[in-house]
């Protein structure tokens, strides 16, 4: 049950159409905080990428098989998390999964997740537009269909 400011309680439609449309900015924090990290995360990448395993130990694990591959991915993964230009955005992004835990918990699902990854892709080509990443006419062709599909999904009329 809701209680009012003065005092008085809501049940059933009343307790439903309060509070019905609080996930909403959960899930547009969650795409927001997702959307903006992600780009910040693939430069860090790309600048961590020359940063890679050498020849000697290529070599000496090539014959290992799965070994090899556990190694190696062991050795990318120290390397992204030792450096700040990965590290910090993604646990900046990884904060965005608690905001849509929280939206999911009180959105239905069809809604939610539909809503947070296409508004994720809006903001990602935004946030990639301000660092000087060039966008198409297909993404901006892109976000309109992924606005207008919003749009559709969130209204009830």
């Amino acid at each position: 049950m809701v209680i009012c400011e003065v005092g008085e309680t809501l049940g059933g439609a009343e307790e439903q159409a309060a509070g019905s449309y609080g996930y909403i900015g959960f899930l547009l924090t969650a795409a927001i905080v997702w959307g903006c990290t992600n780009p910040f995360i693939r430069q860090g990448s790309r600048a961590n990428s020359a940063k890679s395993i050498s020849e000697i130990q290529k070599r000496q694990f090539a014959s290992c098989g799965v070994w090899w591959w556990i190694w190696r991915n062991v050795c990318k993964l120290g390397s992204f998390m030792g450096t700040w230009q990965v590290f910090l955005p993604f646990v900046i992004n990884q904060c965005g999964s608690v905001f849509f835990w929280m939206g999911l918990a009180h959105a239905p699902l069809r809604f939610a997740v539909p809503f947070t990854n296409a508004l994720t892709f809006l903001f990602t080509t935004l946030t990639g537009a301000f660092l000087g990443e060039t966008i198409s006419r297909k993404h901006l062709c892109g976000m309109i269909l992924v606005l207008t599909g919003i749009y559709f999904c969130t209204n009830d009329g």
